[in-house]
């Protein structure tokens, strides 16, 4: 919605019905207001709100707006800081002047200047200050006595809120002759309104403040008013005393004369519960030790009455809520052994706590049995209800004994009796004329259905053993089986049914039967000699059941057998099926019991065709493979970085739950979410010491940090306080002197003063000394050394001011009326509107002596850079289309000696940027002038050409040279090293990898490596890969697609090894001496032992001459060794 220019807003005001510049004795009042329009017509009306707010000159700012702004507006709040002085509230802005006017401003002296006007009076929301009137003191006379500053308060006055009273507002305590709303620590009580550091005697003490007694809701415990007194203590008539007086009682702490409601008296004390055999007399509320009433148990307290309570009866003098067992029978308030003949009928009644309680009544509300008279809600199983009385047998008026079901009468049953119901029946047996039409007969009795499983066939409403030879098939009708001679749909050996049961459901001539009796199997309701897919339990299945998900030879198992048991998941046929083998194919891995087409992150490492985990063979984990050793920590046998998880700590790149005795402190090393703890022998600088740990702050914020410790309390050497603010981390440290960049402030060392104070030397104050008397950049300074506003010094006047003089004003005064660089100037050199100089006429005005129109005027119709000229200025061309002159010539056209031409004449041939120039200080490209050659042109021989000449090949920062200091490329471009993927040969780059680092990383796909990882091997174009990605055969470190010459193939798994047959060769030669050596020893052994035997036969048939027995025992010996 367009802004309403009619309404008088800021800086003007409505006053007695005009709008006007409100006067500098007023301010500015905010007066909203709206009005609803329709706007429209017919169907497409709408209602707009319109803004018609206004602004009004007024004396003083209204209770809605308390705030007086430093623009005289009255506000709601300040976006920055605010003051008060007195009743009024001020926006402080320190870079606004406040109404500050020089004395000889105003002719004569009585009267007071404010914003450069004269009154007998300051406004009522000014105060005076030197002949002048301001908004707020300055510094040199900071404080306000009866509407005028001062230097400091009269002899006898106060300070508060920067007024001199003689005492200080409601709510606020005098502290050094100022008035403060909480007194200081050193002095944190209040005598009389006045802060001091204890309370004279023979006042007390009660929360901070001194007072002559305590109030009615403390008591005294020596000088100290308390809300409750100390355990062991009670209080009387507002004091703490350790027993309670005579003819008083203790109750809760307190000394009583009556005990409460709710307590009984007891000795000298009120208690809630008497003591164990002590009765309360209700009459006097006192715990006694003789009942001469009746006894009445309540609230764990035994009362003493005159007579039972109401839903009691008296046994024995004691009030109980139900009859005992030799009494169970209540009638009036007294317990009988029998109830009177009048009232011959007994009712149950069950109380709240469960309770039983048999009352006499002279009849029953539902049901009576025939033997007890006891009242019921229903018969017994093995009784029969007739005429509303439970009894044994049916009468001969009503020979049938009907069994029903629940609620039996709801259900609609048609049932002949010779008494009337006129209620629900609840019985499990009625007496009637005769059986329902619904029902069935057995025995004699009338049943819903045949109670028996042996007699539950049904033949002309009776229940039979067996169906009739004529009638043996059953069909089931609401849930009876009925004896029938045909089924209409389909029959299952002796039963008709709407559709086959799962164990017999395949279907041949209407009836149900079993494939696997016939030695098949069933699919879809059909017996077959193979199953398409799957099998289970003589059915063929397109997957498997969930009590048997594993498929082994075509057949569905619940668990996979101990010689296949690896599960190989498949999909086939839109599902994916568990099939149990022996080994995973080539292209899996074994994980557990699964085949994986890649391995877990939990076993990542393939070996021999299993996935292991790195820790079973002795490496760590750094998430993608197994390694000797962690690159920075290790925990569990998994690599991780920066921090250990949970409370862990790092301590020789361990993870340790708790630091050892060589590094005791446990030290935080960050931010981060996870545990950044590690074990040290001391804290490092930074850190602070708690309770044997290491702290960046102190965990109580009232403690401070001294000697590199937390400590509770500043020692005497070191009383003053010095914060080092962080962010939001704050240290208070405890210092003996403020470092030299510091101010004292309040006993505290700060980097700068707070606001609303200045420093001087190293101390911060409220107002500047009249050594320093005036303020700079939060600084109390001699004098100014630029521009001065009151006693505040400036570099430049602040933003919205202009330097008059030697201070800042608001506006300009009469003799220097223009704004010109935020200055005041009596003439303005350039162009002015509104008051205001400008160098140049706004963006879309045009200027000309001085002013600034819409378009140049006639006489002056030239126009050239927003301004009118009589002619064109000299250099320039007039364009005759749009009457300008332009430093240059329209688009094609080319310039030379104020002339535009379509192509450069001879005396200057060469374009220079659209410029027709004699000779060229660049690069020729024909015609064309450059400074630099355009792109895809190189430089040779001060001109651009689109290729280098063979002489001059290659090419160097675009320009082209015979040689390259360093290396090129394949294209003959120098530069100063080879890009990656490549290296140098000589001084060009070639593409791979050097000699010296020949393989390709199997991460890092594109760096340069002196040899593959372990667990990779080598591929025959020089890339690593993991032993698991090779396709052909395994050779030493080498993955190749055939094995070398020599080499036989071994099988491991589904892994393909070749290997050298040279120690097979040796290893053939090695046991084939053996074996010849052998054989050799083995046939002179049997040769010399047969001519061994021979001999020995032989001299057993002629022994020797001499017959020594020696010589047939050492044969002896011989043919034993032999054998």
């Amino acid at each position: 919605m367009a802004a309403d220019l009619t309404r008088c807003v800021f800086p003007k005001g409505l006053m007695n019905g005009h709008c006007v510049d409100c006067p500098v004795d007023t301010l500015y009042e905010y007066v909203p207001s709206y009005s609803d329009q329709i706007v429209g017509t017919g169907f497409w009306k709408k209602t707009i709100t319109k803004d018609e707010s206004y602004h009004r000159c007024v004396k003083d700012c209204p209770p809605k707006y308390p705030y007086i702004s430093s623009n005289r507006k009255c506000a709601r709040g300040c976006s920055g800081n605010n003051v008060q002085r007195g009743n009024k509230k001020y926006c402080r802005d320190e870079n606004t002047n406040n109404g500050y006017c020089n004395v000889n401003d105003c002719p004569v002296q009585e009267y007071k200047c404010y914003f450069l006007q004269c009154f007998t009076e300051c406004p009522a929301f000014t105060v005076i200050y030197n002949n002048s009137c301001v908004i707020e003191c300055f510094d040199d006379k900071p404080f306000i006595v009866n509407g005028e500053c001062v230097e400091q308060c009269p002899e006898g006055y106060v300070l508060d809120n920067g007024v001199c009273q003689m005492t200080c507002s409601s709510g606020r305590y005098l502290f050094n002759k100022t008035c403060v709303d909480k007194c200081p620590w050193n002095k944190e009580y209040v005598d009389d309104g006045i802060c001091v550091s204890e309370c004279p005697l023979p006042k007390l003490y009660q929360i901070k403040v001194c007072v002559k007694n305590c109030s009615e809701s403390f008591a005294l415990d020596g000088r100290k008013c308390m809300t409750k007194c100390p355990s062991g203590h009670f209080k009387h008539q507002q004091k703490c005393v350790k027993t309670c007086p005579e003819f008083t009682f203790e109750e809760n702490q307190n000394c009583v004369i009556n005990c409460s409601s709710g307590f009984f008296q007891v000795d000298n004390q009120c208690v809630s519960t008497c003591p164990h055999d002590y009765y309360v007399k209700e009459s006097s509320k006192t715990c006694v030790k003789r009942c001469d009433g009746v006894k009445f148990y309540k609230n764990n307290n035994v009362f003493c009455l005159n007579e039972c309570p109401n839903k009691t009866v008296e046994v024995n003098s004691t009030c109980i809520s139900h009859c005992p067992k030799r009494q169970p029978f209540l009638h009036g308030k007294s317990c009988f052994s029998k109830c009177p003949d009048l009232f011959r009928f007994v009712e149950k009644k069950t109380g709240l706590d469960n309770s039983l309680t048999y009352v006499c009544v002279d009849k029953c509300t539902k049901y009576s049995a025939s033997i007890s008279n006891l009242c019921v809600d229903a018969c017994s199983l093995g009784e029969v209800l007739y005429e509303e009385i439970c009894q044994e047998q049916c009468p001969n008026s009503d020979p049938y004994k009907v069994h029903l079901p629940a609620n039996s009468i709801e259900d609609g049953f048609d049932i002949s009796m010779s008494f009337n119901v006129t209620s629900q029946i609840n019985a499990f047996a009625v007496c009637a004329t005769e059986c329902p039409s619904n029902f069935v007969m057995d025995n004699g009795e009338c049943y819903v259905n045949c109670p028996s499983a042996n007699r539950n066939m049904i033949f002309n409403s009776t229940c039979l053993p067996h169906c009739p030879e004529k009638y043996p098939l059953i069909i089931i009708e609401d849930n009876k089986n009925v004896c029938t001679n045909h089924c209409v749909k389909l029959r299952f050996q002796q039963t008709c049914l709407d559709q086959c049961p799962n164990s017999h459901s395949a279907i041949h001539e209407g009836e149900c039967i079993r494939c696997s009796e016939l030695g098949m199997y069933e699919q879809n309701q059909k017996c077959v000699n193979e199953c398409n897919f799957v099998r289970f339990e003589n059915r063929c299945y397109n997957k498997c059941p969930q009590n048997a998900t594993y498929i082994h030879n075509k057949t569905c198992v619940k668990a996979c057998p101990s010689n296949a048991s690896t599960i190989d998941e498949q999909y086939r046929e839109g599902y994916n099926h568990l099939v149990c083998t022996d080994k995973c194919s080539s292209d899996k891995f074994i994980s557990g019991h699964n085949c994986v087409t890649s391995c877990p992150a939990s076993k990542r490492l393939p070996f021999n065709g299993t996935c292991m985990a790195c820790h079973e063979v002795g490496k760590y984990d750094d998430g993608s493979n197994c390694v000797d050793e962690c690159p920075d920590l290790h925990h569990a046998f998994r690599c991780i970085s920066n921090y250990c998880p949970n409370d862990l700590a790092i301590f020789n790149k361990t993870c340790v739950a708790d630091c050892p005795v060589t590094a005791p402190i446990k030290i935080g090393i960050g931010w981060s979410s996870q545990s950044p703890y590690k074990c040290i022998e001391s804290c490092e600088k930074g850190r602070f010491l708690y309770k044997n740990r290491c702290v960046y702050s102190c965990e109580n914020p009232q403690q401070f940090i001294f000697n590199n410790s937390c400590v509770e309390k500043c020692p005497q050497d070191a009383q003053l306080i010095s914060e080092h603010r962080n962010y939001d981390d704050v240290k208070v440290y405890c210092v003996s002197q403020c470092k030299e960049t510091e101010f004292l402030f309040n006993f505290t060392c700060v980097e700068k003063c707070p606001d609303g104070y200045y420093s001087n030397g190293q101390r911060c104050m409220q107002g500047c000394p009249t050594n320093n008397p005036y303020k700079y950049d939060k600084r109390c300074v001699q004098s100014c050394q630029s521009l001065r506003v009151g006693m505040n010094c400036y570099d430049h006047c602040p933003h919205r001011t202009y330097q008059y003089n030697k201070t800042c004003v608001q506006n300009c005064p009469l003799n220097k009326p223009f704004k010109y660089n935020d200055k005041c100037v009596d003439v303005c050199p350039f162009f002015l509107i509104k008051k205001t100089c400008f160098e140049h006429c706004p963006s879309g005005l045009m200027g000309y002596n001085r002013k600034c129109f819409l378009q140049c005027p006639e006489k002056a119709k030239y126009r050239y850079k927003w301004r009118c000229f009589i002619k064109c200025p000299n250099n320039t061309i007039f364009i005759s289309m749009t009457s300008t002159c332009s430093d240059s010539c329209p688009r094609g056209k080319l310039k030379y000696q104020q002339n535009c031409y379509d192509q450069c004449p001879m005396q200057a041939p060469y374009n220079f940027k659209g410029e027709c120039v004699v000779s060229c200080d660049g690069y020729l490209y024909g015609l064309e002038c450059y400074k630099q050659c355009p792109p895809r042109l190189f430089v040779y021989k001060e001109k651009c050409i689109p290729k280098c000449p063979e002489k001059a090949s290659f090419v160097l920062s675009r320009n082209c040279v015979t040689s390259c200091p360093f290396v090129h490329d394949d294209h003959h471009n120098c530069m100063n090293k080879c890009p990656e993927n490549t290296y140098p040969d000589g001084k060009r780059c070639k593409n791979g990898c050097p000699p010296s680092l020949p393989f390709k990383d199997y991460i890092y796909k594109s760096k340069c490596i002196e040899k593959c990882e372990r667990n990779q091997l080598a591929t025959e174009n020089n890339r690593c890969i993991l032993s698991s990605e090779c396709s052909g055969f395994i050779y030493y470190s080498w993955c190749f697609q055939k094995c070398p010459s020599n080499i036989y193939l071994l099988r491991s798994g589904d892994k393909k090894y070749c290997k050298s047959l040279i120690p097979v060769y040796i290893m053939i030669g090695i046991l084939s001496f053996f074996v010849i050596t052998a054989i050799s020893f083995g046939i002179r052994v049997f040769y010399h032992c047969n001519k061994l035997r021979r001999g020995v036969i032989k001299n057993r048939v002629q022994p020797g001459d001499n017959g020594d027995p020696t010589e047939e025992v050492n044969l002896l010996q011989m043919e034993e060794t032999c054998s």
